[in-house]
């Protein structure tokens, strides 16, 4: 169980409700989405019966928070990008006086990447899970957009309903009981709706170079959003990140394999070392590699390659994608570089060998 620690004042009018738990080096987790609270993370967690969150860790000092204006923290609910930095800030500086690991989830993914590449001196590692750089480019697209938006205006118990299902599962038997858990957290669509708008605009792409610290980005194999091929280019574009795919499909880290995931967090910040993740790769069974800037395929590399896996033709490929055939013998020129191979069907093979491939 969490405990209580004291309020941390980010400015006069604005005090975060924080909870500590575990003695050690300080893992700092802030919250996923701004209207998901630590209370109703932990019904969350109960209903599914785990005795302890997976960042719960030994060794570690857990630190999560309310966001601002939510559940228990003063102001007013806001989920633009600059104060979500202002109040994780505030939280380290609280925490602790030297280098905090750090664990983004969902939506927390571009807070922690911005605070990263702008006070690299502060964390010692990064961890992100299920969660993307670009809102418009990674999560919400303009059709998924509007989707959301409509069914807020049109019926706020469907969805909840709806969010409920995408976050732990569509075969999920807890969904029900987790809807009624959002019911009891007094949320309004007038929020919601600001905040799915400000988080929508959210863009640190042009970060993710800047990132010197170790990095693991970690995605359900069978995810859907962000999802594995959003994992890939995340973690292609930071220097030296690692990836690795676990089993399951919900973002929710204690909705499948919570033990898994703790002991791959384990691995990775205990001892605080340079992350090597063949363990995990070994006891997954899936793959996880080092990805880097020259190997990982760009977004429409990927395209073509998900194309030729499928058996078209360059002429083929050159419809679908609305380009022109010599395109795309670049593109598969770049694609046999990057994958160390000399045709087509090595090419498809080695992807496949190494997850590329959806």
């Amino acid at each position: 169980m969490a405990d209580r620690s004291p309020r941390v004042l980010v400015r006069p009018d604005i005090e975060l409700a924080t909870w500590t738990h575990g003695e050690g080096r300080p893992l700092i987790a802030p919250p996923h989405a701004p209207w998901f609270t630590i209370e109703s993370t932990r019904r969350v967690a109960e209903r599914m019966g785990m005795d302890r969150h997976p960042l719960h860790l030994r060794g570690q000092r857990t630190v999560r928070y309310d966001a601002r204006g939510m559940g228990q923290s003063s102001g007013h609910m806001d989920a633009a990008l600059d104060v979500q930095i202002e109040d994780l800030g505030a939280v380290i500086d609280a925490t602790a006086a030297g280098p905090v690991a750090l664990m983004a989830m969902r939506h927390a993914g571009p807070v922690a990447i911005a605070y990263t590449a702008a006070n690299p001196q502060r964390v010692s590692q990064l961890i992100l899970w299920c969660t993307y750089a670009s809102g418009p480019d990674d999560f919400f697209d303009a059709k998924r957009f509007r989707a959301i938006q409509r069914l807020l205006d049109l019926d706020w118990d469907l969805f909840l309903s709806t969010a409920a299902y995408e976050l732990v599962g569509w075969s999920s038997t807890q969904a029900p009981e987790l809807v009624q858990i959002l019911r009891d957290a007094d949320l309004h669509p007038a929020d919601i709706v600001r905040g799915w708008q400000q988080l929508a605009r959210n863009d640190v792409t042009p970060l993710l170079a800047q990132i010197r610290v170790p990095t693991l980005v970690l995605e359900r194999a069978d995810g859907r959003s962000p999802g594995p091929n959003v994992a890939r280019r995340l973690a292609g574009a930071i220097p030296g990140a690692q990836l690795a795919l676990l089993p399951g499909s919900s973002p929710l880290p204690f909705a499948e394999t919570p033990g898994l995931i703790q002991r791959t967090l384990s691995d990775t910040l205990d001892p605080p070392r340079p992350m090597a993740l063949g363990p995990i790769a070994r006891r997954t069974g899936i793959g996880a590699r080092r990805p880097d800037a020259a190997y990982t395929p760009t977004p429409r590399e990927s395209e073509v390659l998900q194309l030729v896996a499928r058996g078209l033709s360059n002429h083929d490929i050159a419809a679908e994608l609305s380009i022109s055939a010599a395109t795309v013998r670049n593109h598969l020129t770049a694609l046999f570089g990057k994958l160390k191979v000399r045709n087509r069907t090595a090419a498809v093979a080695r992807a496949r060998d190494e997850g590329l491939l959806e």
